[in-house]
């Protein structure tokens, strides 16, 4: 008898959350528990396994790129994903995560989409495309989450993301003209620093170095992520280097020592330049060399 109420026990629940389950499945019915689930599966699964493997793509280009501290280094420290590449088919897997994420849990109410996940899913895999040099296709993924998504921080992303296509195709002109627009309509003050690195690499592919090393300066003092910053105000610093302006390149990587930098090639030529770039006496900067020099780790860049 126990265990006959027991099993009454077990089984009333579960039946009422197989029914729950069943009828929230449905992306037809504009429900609030409908709209649950669906947000609530797409986010914790494929979402999730998707942008994973988009990070892990993003590590796998980081370890195959070298920085060429003789030019002035790219923004990103790390380049386009070639076909056949571990990072390649990480990247194709985070597609396909996101399209199933759209094919399934899309919930479009009178023009309106109930599963704000889905503009996540559109912008890995505009991200995913802008890294396989699919460049057209990579603007139409965020454009369906402008269209979509309007003043949403979504939005606002998708619009910068577009501008970053254009600035890795050394458009600076389309750059420019594309952030005066969205400097003119507005957009919430979290996404100036973003619009700054914008504006400093049109104004690079422009011919505008002063500008450039300036905005990139800048850039770097407003940005949270510390190996951003040590990167962004490196190129401030070769590029102010570049113009002989010497004390403010010194200025420059010591903003670049004082985050994280991507490297310990990049920390070395950041140390190596400051003391090159320093108003000083030549003996004050023998001292400087050699005090680098004695640290163990520095015996193998010697001729450096």
């Amino acid at each position: 008898m126990k265990l006959k109420h027991l099993n009454k026990i077990i089984i009333v629940p579960m039946v009422f959350l197989g029914t729950l389950v069943f009828f929230s499945c449905s992306r037809t019915k504009d429900k609030a528990v409908n709209r649950y689930y669906h947000k609530l599966t797409s986010r914790y699964n494929p979402l999730y396994n998707g942008n994973k493997a988009y990070e892990n793509a993003i590590l796998s280009l980081k370890e195959e790129h070298v920085d060429d501290f003789d030019q002035i280094i790219a923004v990103k420290p790390f380049g386009k994903s070639d076909e056949g590449s571990r990072s390649f088919s990480d990247l194709k897997v985070a597609i396909e995560k996101s399209k199933k994420i759209i094919r399934d849990h899309s919930m479009m109410f009178r023009g309106v989409q109930k599963n704000p996940i889905v503009f996540d899913a559109y912008l890995l895999i505009g991200d995913a495309q802008a890294l396989m040099g699919l460049s057209i296709a990579a603007q139409e993924s965020f454009a369906v989450v402008i269209r979509n998504a309007e003043k949403t921080s979504r939005a606002y992303r998708a619009e910068l993301s577009k501008v970053e296509v254009l600035a890795d195709q050394g458009n600076g002109q389309a750059v420019k003209d594309a952030l005066d627009e969205i400097e003119r309509k507005g957009i919430p003050e979290k996404f100036v620093p973003k619009m700054n690195v914008l504006r400093a690499r049109s104004m690079l592919s422009e011919g505008n170095k002063e500008g450039a090393a300036r905005t990139f300066e800048k850039s770097a003092k407003l940005i949270k992520n510390k190996a951003m910053k040590s990167r962004l105000a490196f190129i401030a610093g070769q590029i102010y280097e570049d113009l002989g302006k010497i004390s403010k390149a010194r200025e420059s990587y010591q903003i670049c020592l004082s985050g994280q930098p991507d490297s310990y090639d990049m920390l070395l030529e950041a140390n190596l330049r400051k003391a090159l770039n320093a108003n000083s006496k030549r003996r004050d900067l023998y001292k400087e060399l050699e005090r680098l020099l004695k640290e163990p780790k520095n015996k193998q860049y010697g001729d450096r």
